[in-house]
C-alpha cells in the first residue's frame, strides 16, 4: 500500500507545490527542498527518487517568524 505527500510553498500569490509516494508498513526518508540559488524548483525527495515541480518559481521573501508551518494529514 502506498500513500501521497505534498509539498507546498506560497507566498503572496506566488505558489508551487510538488507530490510524491510513500509506502507504508516501511521506513521512508522524506525531505523537502527549495532551493533559491539553483533551478528555482521545489523538490520532494522520497528515499532515493525526485520528484520536481513543473516550473520555476522565484519566492523572493519566505518570512518564516510569525507564520504557520503545516505537518498533517487531510
Amino acid at each position: 500500500k502506498s500513500g501521497k505527500v505534498v509539498f507546498g510553498i506560497t507566498s503572496g500569490s506566488n505558489y508551487s507545490y510538488v507530490t510524491g509516494t510513500f509506502y507504508k508498513g516501511k521506513f521512508n526518508h522524506i525531505a523537502a527542498i527549495y532551493d533559491p540559488q539553483g533551478d528555482e524548483r521545489i523538490k520532494l525527495l522520497i528515499d532515493d527518487v525526485i520528484t520536481s515541480s513543473s516550473m520555476r518559481t522565484v519566492f523572493k521573501d519566505l518570512n518564516y517568524f510569525g507564520n504557520s508551518v503545516y505537518i498533517g494529514k487531510d
